[in-house]
């Protein structure tokens, strides 16, 4: 279990920290551009959730979760959505991800779960319903079931990086 916490080296003025978090912003560009190349080498083949992603209806689907966590997704659902069969969906997306979808809804909201405690000052039972959730114990139970660790841990873990490794 990890909680990635990003801060900004102690400077002075405005120019450093200005700096620093335009580097630090270049990141997700340099992380594309390598993948890029790690798929485009001779060979390679291609990550399950590449070929997930490039599937028209399991892409479409992925699509959905990702941008609606929140919805009270069904497998029949997202199959209606995408112009499958419940069975076909789900062994076809199963097979592309590597797991079934409603397991990875889950972990998705889970993954945003967890950014939200670690960026935000949302509550636990608002992180909830933000991730879809209808209260803030059954988000715990998941979360802990997740991480290893509840919410309020988990956050507290963020904040102070040292908790974490014991020192």
């Amino acid at each position: 279990m990890t909680c990635n916490n990003y801060s900004t080296p102690s400077h002075k003025g405005k120019a450093s920290t200005s700096i620093y978090h335009h580097e630090v912003n270049k990141l997700p560009v340099v992380l594309v551009l390598a993948l890029r190349a790690w798929c485009a080498r001779p060979g390679a083949a291609l990550p399950a959730w590449h070929r997930a992603l490039t599937d028209p209806a399991i892409g479409d689907a992925l699509r959905l979760l990702h941008e609606d966590p929140a919805h009270r997704w069904t497998v029949a659902a997202l199959a209606t959505k995408v112009g499958m069969s419940r069975a076909a969906f789900a062994a076809r997306f199963t097979s592309l991800v590597g797991q079934p979808p409603l397991t990875y809804l889950t972990g998705w909201r889970m993954t945003l779960g967890a950014d939200l405690l670690r960026d935000t000052e949302a509550t636990v039972a608002t992180v909830a319903r933000t991730v879809g959730y209808e209260d803030a114990f059954a988000f715990s139970v998941a979360f802990k079931r997740a991480r290893g660790v509840s919410p309020s841990v988990w956050r507290r873990q963020c904040a102070d990086p040292g908790a974490m490794t014991g020192g």
